[in-house]
């Protein structure tokens, strides 16, 4: 039992350190150390568990926020570019306010990922929120297509004190690009990934992290390795892999899945690569079928209208959500009657939602 509490807590920490930065657990004793340290003790003890339980006495510590829904590209691997968007769910930016109400209710925040269906960099108050998410010792991360990150807003994101960018490039092939990312310039989001690094070389700073995140389709497996060749040549920190989701663009887009035995060879040599070019290569996928996803309890999924639901590939609030943090009070939300069957049937019986996620 204990080498198991060991191991688990040996894994938490790996993947804390990967998703809110080395300095998390600094944070978590300056900032609110009895909420948050109890709260980190109350998540270990349940984590090395078998199965996390349906009614945790512990907060998340971290979420997945989305600043906006609204996005300036209409790709195909996207519910953006179906005809199912803003269908069941309104155009929307989050605003300061709506962000204030969401840290004020959580006080156990060390992460934040500023990111939903949309492009984060269309709400001009993102910089905003994350100073003042940092000035409460939480660090926050969004991805971004790219196409909107001149120098000007890459410094004020910078300033702000944001942990980490990831540009989605799915190839370095124009062709292949230009079918999974529609409407997008291939060639302008390289020149404004080269130019955020340039900055960040000129000031000589570290920080944020810059990656990439690239989907491993059909069409994106034959050159993920120069995807990582290149952006070791650029001085890109990470390359993250992750596998397409059937069910979330448009339904052709299915055929492009790869299976999971293709993605493990593919990745294996991914990280071989990796390795060898010294670069960080991630794949997010955690599931095996058997409830390994923890996004329900960790980092559950906040839209940008407020609803609460359990993982960020659950746009559509009218799919499944359990209430409106912006109307409600979280803890209600989070200890609901819905929340907590859905959590409790979550290694027995697959929720529905989840039958098509690799996370799972």
């Amino acid at each position: 039992m204990a080498l198991r509490v060991i191991d688990n807590l040996r894994r938490l920490h790996e993947k804390a350190t990967v998703r809110c930065g080395s300095g998390y657990v600094k944070r978590i004793v300056t900032h609110n150390p009895i909420v948050r340290g109890g709260n980190v003790a109350r998540i270990a003890s349940s984590v090395s568990r078998t199965e996390l339980p349906a009614n945790p006495t512990f907060m998340p510590p971290a979420i997945i926020l989305e600043p906006t829904n609204r996005c300036n590209l209409r790709c195909e691997t996207c519910i953006l570019g179906t005809d199912r968007a803003y269908k069941n769910y309104a155009k929307r930016d989050l605003t300061v306010d709506d962000f204030r109400r969401v840290l004020d209710q959580i006080p156990t925040l060390v992460h934040i990922v500023l990111q939903g269906i949309g492009e984060p960099l269309l709400n001009e108050s993102l910089p905003d929120m994350i100073r003042l998410a940092r000035q409460r010792g939480i660090t926050c991360s969004f991805n971004t297509n790219g196409t909107l990150m001149n120098e000007k807003k890459f410094v004020e994101v910078m300033e702000a004190g944001v942990e980490e960018i990831s540009f989605s490039v799915n190839s370095i092939d124009e062709t292949v690009f230009a079918q999974t990312r529609s409407g997008a310039s291939l060639p302008k989001v390289l020149r404004n990934l080269d130019r955020v690094l340039e900055i960040r070389r000129e000031r000589g700073t570290k920080g944020p992290i810059v990656g990439t995140r690239s989907i491993l389709m059909r069409e994106t497996v034959p050159g993920a390795e120069k995807l990582v060749e290149y952006c070791a040549d650029r001085g890109v920190d990470r390359v993250c892999f992750q596998d397409y989701l059937t069910g979330f663009g448009q339904a052709k887009m299915d055929e492009s899945k790869v299976s999971d035995e293709e993605v493990k060879t593919v990745l294996q040599r991914l990280l071989d690569t990796g390795r060898r070019r010294r670069i960080q290569v991630i794949n997010d996928k955690g599931g095996n079928g058997l409830g390994a996803c923890r996004q329900p309890w960790l980092s559950p999924f906040i839209t940008a209208e407020g609803y609460v639901t359990p993982c960020c590939t659950i746009a559509d609030p009218s799919t499944i959500n359990f209430g409106n943090i912006l109307k409600e009070d979280f803890q209600a939300i989070w200890h609901s009657e819905s929340y907590t069957a859905f959590r409790d049937r979550f290694y027995r019986d697959r929720p529905f939602i989840c039958t098509v996620c690799p996370h799972y």
